[in-house]
């Protein structure tokens, strides 16, 4: 027919839609495990784990309260549990 043909056909919005509501589901799972692992320190625990964001400017800048070593403690308990929900 002469006519160019995309390599990516189909419904790009709807596709977009979609993986963003994947995003979503996935991202309130993180969200309701670190609440499940430590509900004080569910705020600090999903900014680490998704963020990137370091301990040390969690401790001085963000109020994280307690020692580095109960926070990795409580962070390895969250990704126990993240592998239980998701089946790891």
């Amino acid at each position: 027919d002469g006519m160019p043909h995309g390599t990516n056909v189909g419904k790009p919005t709807e596709r977009l839609a979609i993986e963003r509501e994947a995003l979503g589901r996935k991202m309130k799972v993180i969200e309701e495990t670190a609440e499940e692992c430590d509900a004080e320190l569910s705020t600090f625990i999903f900014k680490y784990t998704t963020q990137g964001i370091s301990y040390e400017h969690l401790n001085m800048c963000d109020g994280l309260f307690v020692s580095r070593q109960t926070f990795q403690r409580k962070v390895s308990r969250f990704y126990d549990l993240l592998a239980d929900r998701i089946g790891c």
